[in-house]
C-alpha cells in the first residue's frame, strides 16, 4: 500500500489563518510597541505578567549596554568638525525615535518573542495581563494611543487661534514667536488609532477571551471623538484632510516615463515597458466605457425620439377629432 501524506492543515494553522499573514505581523508589531511603552511606564507597568517584566528586564540592560565614546580627542577637533559632529548626532536621535524597534532593538524583539508564545485558551500565556485586578485597562490603552504625534510647521497665527479656542491656553505664540511658521504636534491619521484598537482586539481573539464589553465601548466612544477633534484641528491649522495614497498625476507619470526611458540602468526597462503597458490598457478601458456610454446614450435619444414622435402623433389625433 502506498504511503499517504496527510497535506491538511492544524486547528491551530486554520485559526491563525483567519488574519492574513501581513496583518498579522502589523498586529504583532503594534502590540509589541505597546508592551515596550507599558514596561518604559511607571504607572502601567504592573499590567505585565511577572515572566514578561522578568524577561524585558534582561532585553533593557542589553540595550543600555552601549559603550561609551571616547572624549579624549573632543579637545583636539575643530569648531566645524565638532559643530558637524553635534549635527551629526542630532540627526541620528531624531532617527532613532522614529521607531521602537531601533531605539530598543532588543526589548522590542522580546517583546515579539513573547506574543509568538501567546497559546488560546491559555490565559498565563500572554504578556500583557487580560483579567484580574491588573488587567488591561482603557487608561493603559488610550495613553498609548496619546503618544502617536507627528511633528509639523503651521501657521503660527492660526496655531495661536486654535491653541486659545480649542485648548484654552492663554500663552501667546504671537508675541513670542518671531517666525511666521511654528512647529507644532498634532494628531497622526485616523487609520494609526484604529490600527492599535484593532491591534488589542486581535489580542483578545489570540488569547481565546471575549474582551470586556465596557472596554470595548469606551475604545468606540474615544475613537469617535478622536476623528471629530482630529479633524477640527487640521481644519483650523489649515492641514490637508486627505489621508492615504493620493492618486498619480498625467504630469508625474509622464516625467517619470521619460526617466526612465533615458536611463542606462538594465533594471529600469522593465519599469518603463510596465508603465507604458499599464497607460496602454488604461486608455483602452477609457475608450471601452466611452463607447459603453456613447451607445448607451444614443439608444437613449433613440427610444425618446421614438416615444416623441408617437406622443405627437396621439395629439394631433386628438385635436382632429376634437374639430
Amino acid at each position: 500500500m502506498d504511503k499517504v501524506i496527510d497535506l491538511t492543515a492544524s486547528v491551530r494553522t486554520i485559526e491563525k489563518s483567519t488574519v492574513s499573514v501581513k496583518s498579522r505581523g502589523g498586529y504583532i508589531g503594534i502590540l509589541a510597541s505597546f508592551i515596550v511603552f507599558l514596561y518604559g511606564s511607571s504607572q502601567h507597568q504592573n499590567t505585565l505578567t511577572a515572566n514578561a517584566i522578568a524577561v524585558l528586564d534582561v532585553a533593557d540592560k542589553k540595550d543600555k549596554e552601549v559603550p561609551t565614546a571616547d572624549k579624549s580627542n573632543d579637545d583636539q577637533l575643530t569648531q566645524k568638525t565638532r559643530k558637524r559632529k553635534r549635527s551629526s548626532r542630532k540627526k541620528k536621535a531624531r532617527e532613532e525615535n522614529k521607531s521602537v524597534h531601533r531605539r530598543q532593538p532588543n526589548l522590542y524583539s522580546e517583546a515579539k518573542r513573547l506574543l509568538g508564545l501567546i497559546e488560546r485558551g491559555n490565559i498565563g500565556s500572554s504578556p500583557i495581563i487580560l483579567t484580574g485586578d491588573n488587567r488591561l485597562s482603557y487608561i493603559c490603552i488610550t495613553s498609548f494611543m496619546s503618544t502617536k504625534k507627528k511633528r509639523t510647521k503651521v501657521n503660527k497665527h492660526l496655531a495661536a487661534a486654535y491653541q486659545k479656542n480649542a485648548l484654552g491656553s492663554e500663552v501667546d505664540l504671537v508675541a513670542t514667536t518671531a517666525e511666521e511658521e511654528v512647529d507644532v504636534l498634532v494628531r497622526m491619521s485616523e487609520s494609526t488609532y484604529g490600527s492599535i484598537q484593532s491591534a488589542i482586539s486581535f489580542l483578545y481573539r489570540e488569547t481565546g477571551i471575549k474582551a470586556p464589553d465596557d472596554l470595548s465601548g469606551d475604545l468606540s466612544r474615544y475613537m469617535k471623538g478622536s476623528k471629530r477633534v482630529g479633524k477640527s484641528a487640521k481644519q483650523s491649522l489649515g492641514l490637508s484632510l486627505d489621508e492615504g495614497k493620493k492618486p498619480m498625476s498625467k504630469n508625474v507619470y509622464s516625467k517619470l516615463c521619460e526617466w526612465l526611458f533615458q536611463s542606462n540602468d538594465k533594471e529600469h526597462i522593465f519599469a518603463h515597458l510596465f508603465l507604458v503597458l499599464d497607460w496602454y490598457v488604461f486608455v483602452s478601458a477609457l475608450f471601452k466605457v466611452y463607447h459603453y456610454i456613447k451607445s448607451q446614450l444614443l439608444s437613449l435619444l433613440k427610444e425618446l425620439d421614438e416615444k416623441g414622435g408617437k406622443l405627437r402623433e396621439r395629439k394631433t389625433f386628438s385635436h382632429k377629432r376634437a374639430r
